[in-house]
C-alpha cells in the first residue's frame, strides 16, 4: 500500500482555500493540466485521474455564485484595512473561484440547507456559516469536506475536489511515495487511542506520513491530536493534547497552543493571562481567546475566521 507525504501549512490557510498542503517537489496543478493553486498534488505533471477529474457544472456554478454571493458582505466587514480594500464583487469573484477549483458536495439536501444557514447567519455579527473544522452537525461543513469528485480511495487525483466522499468524512488528494502521484485519500472522525493518519485543529490538518488511503483523523474540538504510539515507531493513535511542560516539537500538539524552547528542549509553555475570553471580547493575542483566533482586537468564532481565510480574497 502506498504511503502518503504532506506538509502543513503553518497554522495559517492561504489563498487558494484547501484543508491540506502537500509538497512532492513540483508546481501543484489542478485539473486538466489547469493553473489552479487549490494546493492540490501533482509532482510531475503528469498525473491524472481514475474515472475522471472534478470538472464544475452549470449546476455547479450556479450554485457557486448564490452561496458566494450571500458571504461576500461578511468577507468584506471581516477584511483587516488595506489598499485597496476588496469590494463585495471583487470578494464574490474569489469566492466562487475558490469553490469551483476546491470542488464542494454534490448533495442537492446540503448545499440546499448550507445556502439557508449562510442566509441566515448574513447579516448578524457571526455573519458567516461554519466550514472548518469538519463537523458531520454543520452543513457548510459538509458542503466543503464531502467533496463531489468521481474518484474512490486510492485512485489516481489532481486536486482535492477530484474525491469522491461520504457523510461525514473529509477526502483530500495527497502525494503517494511509490509513485509521486497524487491519490484519494479519505479521512474519519476517531477517538482516542485509534490509530490515526492525521490531525485537525481550529485553522488546518497535519497528516502525518502513514500507509493507507482510508483512516481516521484526531480533533482537536475532541481535544486530540495524532502523535507517535512512542518515538520509536511509526505507528500513530489519536492522545490527549499535551499538558504544560511535556516534550513538544510543534505548537498545536500543546493544550496551550504554544511549544517553546531553544535547541533541542521544546516543551508545552503555559497559556497567556487571559486564555479564555469569549467572542466579542477585547483581546491582544490569538491565545487570549478561547476560539485562539482575535482579529481586528476582539475575540472571534473559529469557525467565523476559518471561513474567512477559506472564502474570501486575502
Amino acid at each position: 500500500m502506498a504511503a502518503l507525504a504532506y506538509s502543513r501549512p503553518m497554522r495559517q490557510w492561504w489563498s487558494a482555500t484547501v484543508l491540506v498542503s502537500v509538497i512532492a517537489g513540483g508546481t501543484p496543478l489542478g485539473c486538466s493540466g489547469s493553473n489552479s493553486t487549490d494546493g492540490a498534488p501533482s509532482a510531475n505533471g503528469a498525473g491524472g485521474c481514475d474515472g475522471g477529474c472534478w470538472q464544475p457544472s452549470a449546476a455547479d456554478e450556479q450554485f457557486a455564485q448564490q452561496f458566494c454571493s450571500v458571504v461576500a458582505d461578511c468577507c468584506v466587514l471581516m477584511h483587516e484595512p488595506s489598499q485597496p480594500v476588496p469590494t463585495a464583487a471583487d470578494q464574490r469573484s474569489s469566492c466562487v473561484t475558490t469553490l469551483l477549483r476546491s470542488g464542494f458536495s454534490r448533495d442537492p439536501a446540503v448545499r440546499t440547507a448550507c445556502l439557508a444557514e449562510a442566509s441566515h447567519v448574513a447579516g448578524t455579527p457571526a455573519c458567516m456559516p461554519e466550514v472548518w473544522p469538519p463537523s458531520a452537525s454543520a452543513t457548510c461543513s459538509r458542503l466543503i469536506d464531502e467533496r463531489g469528485g468521481p474518484v474512490t480511495p486510492g485512485g489516481r487525483c489532481e486536486a482535492h475536489g477530484d474525491c469522491a466522499s461520504s457523510p461525514g468524512s473529509l477526502s483530500l488528494c495527497a502525494i503517494s511515495i511509490d509513485d509521486r502521484l497524487g491519490h484519494c485519500q479519505r479521512l474519519l472522525p476517531g477517538k482516542e487511542g485509534d490509530s490515526c493518519l492525521a490531525t485537525l485543529d481550529e485553522v488546518g490538518v497535519d497528516p502525518v506520513i502513514a500507509s493507507g488511503f482510508e483512516g481516521i483523523f484526531c480533533s482537536h474540538l475532541a481535544g486530540l491530536v495524532c502523535e507517535p504510539l512512542d518515538r520509536s515507531t511509526k505507528g500513530h493513535s489519536c492522545q490527549r493534547l499535551l499538558a504544560t511542560d511535556s516534550p513538544c516539537t510543534v505548537n498545536y500538539e500543546c493544550a496551550s497552543n504554544k511549544c517553546a524552547g531553544d535547541g533541542s528542549d521544546h516543551r508545552c509553555a503555559a497559556a497567556p493571562t487571559p486564555d479564555d475570553l469569549p467572542d466579542g471580547s477585547s483581546c491582544a493575542e490569538n491565545l487570549n481567546c478561547a476560539s485562539e483566533h482575535c482579529l481586528k482586537g476582539v475575540c472571534q468564532p473559529a469557525a467565523q475566521v476559518s471561513a474567512f481565510q477559506m472564502l474570501c480574497a486575502q
